[in-house]
């Protein structure tokens, strides 16, 4: 059911991700996989749902297509012992936008699933 949250209440308080699939593309699509989500009422941002399936942590370079300009990061966590999303600790990476586009560097922890909100 946890699993589940990382879409449909990431942050605890009913957040949801978008209703429209984007493109998104990892550096490592052997071990790691990266959906996004933008939403068709215009509310703007993107929400990237990101998986590592290794036992070690995957440093990745993340692009997302047709994406307007975000400027910061949130990230929420399905880890550990619980069967709760968390909000995650620390500095967040910041994406980086041109031409309708943005990249994102960001290591993976290991064995974890990841929601990024970007705004």
């Amino acid at each position: 059911m946890a699993a589940f949250d990382l879409y449909r209440n990431y942050d605890g308080n009913g957040a949801i991700v978008g209703n429209l699939a984007v493109q998104a593309t990892t550096t490592d699509g052997k071990n790691t996989s990266d959906y996004a989500f933008a939403h068709s009422d215009g509310s703007g941002g993107i929400e990237l749902v990101a998986v590592n399936q290794k036992t070690s942590t995957q440093p990745v370079t993340i692009q997302i297509a047709s994406a307007a300009s975000l400027t910061g990061a949130t990230l929420y966590q399905l880890a550990g012992k619980t069967a709760a999303v968390a909000k995650v600790a620390g500095t967040p990476p910041v994406p980086s936008c041109a031409a309708g586009a943005c990249t994102l560097t960001h290591t993976m922890p290991s064995m974890r699933a990841t929601t990024i909100v970007l705004r």
